[in-house]
């Protein structure tokens, strides 16, 4: 069961009258849903922030990050945000943190990292159906995540219809930070990044082409069994 599954139950019943006949059997599905959430909370072990933000870091080292920059390691080191504590809210939902470049475009970060970029030319922005307005911050942030397996099998615009209020879709920025997190997530499914949208209604998504990485983009209403939207916590 996805921990995702509770903010959905919630939103359910939210819009469920008090008096709505299938409300019992939702609030039955919710406290079986957080049960399952607060133990695989306390059965998680502590992540190691310190460790996980050396990482990260060393792998945009590795891959030239502040070349292109055109500062040092120590310099660009010095110039990364450090991570914050998970709040309370997100354990179980939004377990994954990342740290997001933004001083380098997502075309010139997928070409250091292997990635085929297919969106040149087409126009790339924000979604602007964000319901509390989200614009990709010009400073250097971390966020924590979700990497999709939440939401396998919906489509973008089913995610946007259902994501809670403390939620907003993944960006292009968030899903690049998302495989510098980790580089071998693509084997397991490919990710929707429905913080962003591509020329008037589609939207970007990181796929394998020939078991090479690839930004591509697909209509909205798609959906596949090995795709989900990812997403962080706002």
């Amino acid at each position: 069961m996805s921990v995702d599954h509770e903010g959905y139950l919630i939103g359910v019943l939210k819009r469920l009258g008090m008096s709505h006949p299938d409300r019992e059997l939702f609030e039955k599905q919710l406290a079986q849903t957080q049960r399952h959430n607060r133990a695989k909370r306390e059965a998680s072990p502590k992540l190691d922030l310190r460790g996980e933000w050396e990482r990260q870091v060393a792998r945009y080292i590795k891959l030239g990050f502040h070349e292109v920059l055109g500062i040092d390691e120590v310099s660009y080191r010095d110039s990364l945000p450090k991570f914050t504590p998970q709040p309370e809210a997100f354990k179980g939902r939004f377990d994954i943190p990342v740290l997001v470049e933004t001083r380098i475009s997502v075309s010139k970060q997928t070409e250091l990292m292997g990635i085929s970029y297919l969106l040149c030319g087409l126009k790339v922005q924000d979604w602007k159906g964000d319901p509390k307005g989200y614009k990709t911050p010009k400073a250097l942030y971390t966020t924590w995540m979700q990497d999709g397996s939440g939401y396998l099998k919906l489509s973008v615009v089913a995610f946007r219809e259902r994501m809670n209020e403390d939620e907003r879709g993944a960006t292009e920025f968030d899903g690049i930070a998302l495989i510098i997190k980790n580089p071998e997530i693509l084997k397991h499914h490919y990710i929707n990044l429905p913080g962003t949208s591509v020329g008037f209604d589609d939207a970007p998504f990181l796929r394998l082409w020939f078991g090479e990485p690839v930004l591509d983009n697909h209509w909205v209403v798609g959906a596949r069994s090995n795709l989900g939207s990812a997403s962080c916590g706002r």
